[in-house]
């Protein structure tokens, strides 16, 4: 069992830089809830000088861990990552990765926060200056907040279909 983790920071499974969230964390590091640990991905190199518990990847029950016993999380928008946060009835920030940036083979992060913005399941942010704000005001402690909550069979099913919409778009 690990200890309470402040902050659990993942970039997700994707091989592809997510150098814009890397920089965001970099840039406000003091600010978050120590102590910070870091799922990089192919970022690790980034954060190479940074005196946190950094690696690439984790095993699952690893994963589920960090977000259980982390006060805040900071993911890209995955759906797993999304929804593990929400089965431990916590209210991540994300930042979907973006095409045009090659942060990701398509859009698909894009298309999930706008679809699930306005329920209240996590904060999508777009520059440090969203970031501070949450992290200052301390409303990242806050529960995840949606009638989607009630039922997870509803919101699964919710996602599957943003994700197949995704899919065919690409075909």
């Amino acid at each position: 069992m690990l200890n309470n983790v402040g902050t659990f920071i993942t970039f997700g499974n994707v091989h592809k830089k997510f150098p814009r969230m890397a920089q965001l964390v970099i840039d406000n590091h003091n600010l978050l809830p120590k102590p910070i640990v870091i799922q990089a991905g192919p970022n690790i190199e980034q954060f190479e000088n940074f005196n946190y518990k950094v690696f690439k990847y984790c095993e699952i029950n690893e994963f589920n861990e960090y977000i259980s016993n982390s006060s805040l999380i900071i993911s890209h928008a995955g759906v797993g990552a999304v929804s593990t946060s929400i089965r431990y009835m916590k209210k991540p920030v994300i930042i979907p990765r973006e095409k045009r940036y090659d942060e990701h083979i398509n859009d698909h992060q894009l298309h999930f926060v706008e679809h699930f913005i306005n329920t209240g399941i996590f904060f999508a942010i777009k520059n440090e200056y969203e970031l501070m704000e949450i992290i200052k005001s301390g409303n990242y402690l806050q529960k995840p907040m949606s009638n989607e909550l009630g039922n997870f069979s509803k919101l699964a099913n919710q996602i599957k279909i943003i994700i197949m919409e995704c899919i065919n778009e690409k075909k």
